[in-house]
């Protein structure tokens, strides 16, 4: 048995959420696999998410010749209300074929793909209250390391999406040469208006537009953390998968916490390609995202009073104020000096803000890194232990914290955008910390990704424009 071998059977023993008395017969061996959450879905899933996955996966099919399977997680709560139960049996009940006694059910065949059906929306097999996308999306990528380990898949990353992703023709073609050592690629996505027109069709284009730059800002602050999390945009090799034990089980934001995971040890990519459409809708069913940010500017502009179908008025819409991003890069440049200087006191010369110095003394950060000079003889090993005292979570809360006094509030989207701008131009030549977003500049025009951490060749491009 190798290493490898044992990682993946380790994993299935002790942290694997597929129920235990799951199996299922008859099964090919695939080239692919796509996990889809599915909770309290309307019609668009049958209109345009499902026919767009048959579609990439008969294009797989005439590179491969193996089906692609096609793995739907739909999932309710013990706790919804009788209008979601409603909804979800609703969903049930569109299959042709009776899904509702069995937790696992082949919906559809063909040559090039097979979708099965998780049913977590009957009695029996509902959710508990506190479980939700992160168990459903851990569901289908733990059947993914199942079938990998089994034999049964060609593939070594397993794909997921979201029921209102609209992914394009070549979803299961690009190079994943670069995800051969390891680690997760955000794929290329583009949020577009909301099929139901509710939300205005400005809103998806800066969202968007929000994402990039807000990326931006991590890049020019040299973040290992610079990536833009999105659970209907994700392929992940499995071994970093199994490393990392797992999707997060959470009801939000599971998507983030894996690729921060990831990060700290291995490489998050941003390919270029044909994007994914995303649904620019209104939503309240997680905490955060696309939905409730759609729904927070929606009660901003209304607040304002400001009509919603007015383009000057979209400029009112604030985004995080690029002086936060600078403050952090001198952040980074601090522990930067202590990873260089790791074998000897250091009196943190950089100067920071007084609101930057509050939160690392109120977080402890500079302590926690001090006593780890101290313990830690290697840089490398330091380097790590930076990565995890000082994360992209902690980044986000010194930002938010940064953002609640006058010199770092946030700005108007029109004023932000400017600034922003600046910075798109200047971040590969402000000094030596950013001498890998050089490289990385270099690396684009030769036609290679771009992940975080480092710059490994790939046929495409980095998606930042």
């Amino acid at each position: 048995m190798t290493t490898k071998d044992r990682l993946f059977q380790n994993y299935l023993r002790g942290h694997s959420d597929l129920p235990r008395d799951f199996e299922f017969s008859n099964c090919p061996r695939f080239s692919d696999i796509v996990v889809v959450p599915a909770r309290n879905e309307g019609n668009f899933f049958f209109k345009r998410t499902l026919p767009s996955l048959k579609k990439a996966s008969e294009k797989r099919f005439e590179q491969s010749g193996l089906p692609v399977f096609i793995c739907i997680v739909a999932n309710g709560r013990v706790s919804d209300s009788n209008e979601e139960i409603l909804l979800q049996e609703s969903f049930l009940e569109k299959f042709s074929k009776p899904v509702k006694t069995q937790m696992f059910n082949w919906v559809e065949t063909s040559e090039s793909f097979r979708i099965g059906l998780f049913n977590f929306i009957s009695p029996p097999f509902r959710f508990e209250p506190k479980q939700g996308v992160g168990l459903a999306r851990k569901i289908g990528c733990d059947l993914a390391v199942s079938l990998f380990d089994r034999g049964l898949l060609n593939s070594t990353v397993v794909f997921t999406t979201d029921s209102d992703a609209e992914v394009p023709e070549s979803y299961f073609c690009w190079d994943r040469e670069i995800l051969s050592p390891g680690g997760i690629a955000v794929l290329p996505f583009k949020h577009v208006p909301d099929d139901s027109q509710i939300a205005p069709p400005e809103f998806a284009a800066l969202f968007d537009s929000y994402l990039e730059n807000y990326r931006l800002g991590l890049l020019f602050a040299a973040s290992p953390f610079a990536f833009t999390a999105l659970g209907s945009a994700l392929c992940i090799n499995l071994k970093t998968y199994v490393q990392v034990r797992g999707m997060p089980k959470l009801l939000a934001g599971e998507d983030f916490y894996i690729c921060q995971k990831i990060a700290k040890f291995s490489q998050v990519f941003h390919p270029r390609g044909d994007p994914i459409l995303l649904q620019a809708r209104f939503s309240d069913r997680v905490p955060f995202g696309t939905g409730p940010r759609m729904v927070s500017w929606k009660n901003f502009l209304d607040e304002k009073g400001l009509e919603k179908n007015k383009a000057t008025n979209f400029n009112e819409i604030c985004f995080e104020n690029p002086a936060c991003f600078a403050e952090l890069k001198k952040v980074r440049l601090l522990l930067r000096d202590l990873r260089k200087n790791f074998y000897r006191s250091c009196d943190f010369p950089i100067p920071l803000h007084p609101r930057t110095l509050e939160f690392l003394s109120t977080e402890k950060i500079l302590e926690r890194l001090k006593g780890g000079l101290q313990n830690k003889t290697n840089a490398g090993v330091f380097e790590k232990l930076e990565r995890e005292i000082f994360d992209g979570l902690t980044e986000i809360r010194l930002i938010n914290f940064l953002g609640q006094v006058e010199e770092f509030k946030a700005l108007p989207y029109a004023s932000a955008l400017g600034l922003f701008s600046e910075m798109k131009k200047n971040y590969c030549e402000a000094d030596d910390m950013v001498l890998i977003h050089k490289r990385m500049v270099s690396a684009s025009s030769a036609g290679m990704s771009e992940p975080v951490g480092g710059i490994l060749p790939t046929p495409a491009p980095p998606i930042m424009r």
